[in-house]
């Protein structure tokens, strides 16, 4: 099963992100989400939350999307947004450390305080490589 209509929350819950296309300065991921279903609703797209999909089902003129409840959903296209899943490194003792030394996700402000100290980055992809580049940031200055 599939949600509709979610922004995405990984980036909702971002405190800034710097390599969006059209954001010199950077945004944060509320304010991404909220410009992002203010565009949609601009463009007419009906925003349905926390609802599960049953079926899609291919129709003469574009999708029917089956909804929990019964009701349904006519759409010319369907963008499914599936989400995004944090993998946690298993290491005892690590939940007693969270936010105390062990971060997922870094921003500006933990690089600072962190000025000095060896830091491991662990992960891949965007969050990963972002927080690398604020520490590396801090160990050149």
């Amino acid at each position: 099963m599939n949600r509709i209509g979610s922004i995405d929350m990984k980036a909702g819950t971002s405190s800034r992100i710097e390599n969006y296309l059209g954001f010199p300065s950077g945004i944060s991921g509320d304010e991404l989400a909220e410009r992002a279903l203010k565009q949609a609703r601009h463009f007419g797209s009906e925003i349905a939350v926390t609802r599960w999909i049953e079926a899609v089902l291919v129709t003469d003129t574009g999708y029917r999307l089956e909804l929990d409840g019964g009701e349904h959903i006519l759409a010319p296209a369907v963008l499914l947004s599936t989400g995004v899943e944090w993998h946690r490194i298993e290491v005892p003792g690590l939940d007693r450390l969270l936010g105390r030394g062990i971060l997922y996700g870094a921003s500006r402000q933990e690089a600072h305080s962190l000025a000095g100290k060896r830091v491991f980055v662990s992960g891949g992809g965007n969050s990963a490589g972002q927080a690398a580049v604020f520490f590396l940031t801090m160990l050149l200055k």
